[in-house]
């Protein structure tokens, strides 16, 4: 098919972008192609200009983010942007290809670039080619959020200079035009991981895994295999020695700190002292778990996770401790938003997979009303049906693989479907007794009924205090 202009009226005249089906309007050899025009994809576009490469950005998408598109308009004219179907001349014509993170490395184009001998990596690869500071890199399909964001604000509290970014707030290779510090924290995903080779954290960490984006993955080892990527040449290997699938893998490798929720023959655990459970760090008591502010057994293990890697850092027991007392989590992660009635309502919106639900169901100590649904990622709901028959007095499910969802959990709790929000408010309200919790935790993708996890749990919390009141 024939090349289709953009309009012009959207774009800067200098800038060279075009809308395709099959045809490639130019084969000039260029030194990085960036696949994908994400907001690591703009990174990775920012960061090569101030290196003076000469740069092609293409996107399978014929609407990228418009933001992202005005940007490159606008600072890089001369960088030619392609839109819509990828064409392998593109790939082929690059010496070096940047992949971002939501671009399987099984794309077909992708796969003949490599066959040809034309390397492949993220802007994870390229980061730690060009950091100058010691990497903590955190991954695991739940918890990296909370467990880097504890990480920093401990650093920081003794007095270490730190920069935070990777999958949660700023894109890592943006972290490189700052002022260098003592350490880089990393939150990784599957998806960043299977781009990276030569990472070579100074500590590393996979806190979990559970069945997540397995529509992409063939299988759950697949999944697995590429977040225990993070260890490859780590000096410090972190690890939860309850979970014997990571600890089988990780106590091969660099030198160990390792935690536990069960035993006390770890570097970082549980304690009991005169009726009373503290988290116990190289021998000395930190705090009561009790006088910790964040819900949920979830979040006291990613609270030992967070002193394993601290420990690397040498942070010392009165920054553990002054941190820790403060803490409140993050929003949208087991958050508390009021109680009415004796009933407590949560926000869990960044439960997006089954692993991070049941996580949040078996932390919580009350009967719960579950609120669940949106796109299910190819998951099986049956992996819920153990913590949902012991812990939930029912169900109320949204979005599009609602009844999926209900499939398989037949028979199990009281289950009801609610097209809306606020009739997902509505009829949890219905259901919870005096002294249980409603708990907004999807273990799905928001993006059949929000924009995002965030805007999903804005919704609720809207719903909740105007239908339930504070």
């Amino acid at each position: 098919m024939s090349v289709i202009e953009v309009e012009a009226t959207s774009l800067n005249k200098n800038a060279v972008v075009t809308a395709r089906r099959g045809k490639s309007l130019s084969n000039k050899k260029v030194q990085f192609l960036v696949v994908g025009l994400g907001a690591s994809g703009l990174s990775c576009v920012r960061y090569l200009m101030a290196l003076d490469k000469t740069v092609k950005v293409v996107d399978s998408r014929l609407n990228p983010p418009a933001a992202n598109v005005e940007e490159l308009k606008k600072k890089w004219p001369e960088v030619e942007l392609s839109l819509g179907d990828f064409n392998f001349s593109d790939f082929a014509s690059a010496e070096e290809i940047v992949v971002s993170p939501g671009v399987p490395m099984q794309t077909a184009e992708i796969q003949l670039a490599l066959k040809k001998g034309i390397t492949c990596y993220g802007d994870i690869e390229l980061f730690a080619r060009h950091a100058k500071a010691p990497i903590i890199a955190v991954t695991g399909s739940n918890g990296k959020s909370t467990t880097v964001t504890l990480l920093t604000e401990l650093l920081r509290e003794d007095g270490i200079k730190v920069e935070l970014g990777g999958n949660i707030g700023i894109p890592a290779l943006d972290l490189l035009t700052k002022k260098v510090p003592d350490y880089y924290v990393l939150e990784l995903s599957s998806f960043q991981l299977e781009t990276t080779s030569k990472l070579k954290a100074f500590a590393a960490i996979v806190l979990n895994v559970s069945a997540d984006h397995m529509d992409r993955y063939e299988t759950l080892q697949d999944y697995s295999d590429s977040k225990t990527k993070i260890f490859s040449s780590a000096k410090y290997v972190m690890y939860n020695i309850d979970d014997e699938a990571i600890a089988s893998i990780a106590s091969k490798l660099g030198t160990k700190i390792t935690y536990s929720m069960k035993s006390t023959k770890v570097d970082v655990c549980l304690s009991e002292l005169n009726n009373e459970i503290w988290i116990k760090c190289k021998n000395e008591l930190i705090i009561k778990v009790n006088e910790l502010k964040i819900a949920g057994s979830h979040n006291i293990e990613n609270v030992l996770a967070t002193l394993a890697l601290a420990l690397s850092a040498n942070v010392s027991k009165h920054a553990m401790i002054n941190t820790l007392r403060s803490f409140a989590g993050l929003a949208h992660r087991t958050q508390w938003i009021l109680e009415k009635d004796e009933v407590r309502w949560y926000n869990d919106s960044k439960g997006t997979n089954i692993g991070a639900t049941n996580a949040a169901l078996q932390g919580l100590p009350q009967p719960i009303v579950l609120i669940a649904g949106g796109q299910a990622k190819g998951a099986d709901f049956s992996e819920l049906r153990p913590a949902i028959s012991e812990h939930a007095r029912a169900v109320v499910l949204i979005g599009e693989d609602a009844k999926k969802i209900e499939e398989a959990l037949q028979a199990c709790v009281p289950i009801a479907h609610a097209m809306s929000m606020d009739e997902a408010v509505l009829k949890a309200a219905s259901y919870a007794q005096p002294g249980d919790a409603v708990l907004l935790s999807p273990a799905c993708a928001s993006f059949d009924m929000f924009k995002n996890f965030i805007d999903r749990g804005e919704s609720y919390i809207d719903s909740v205090k105007r239908l339930i009141g504070e």
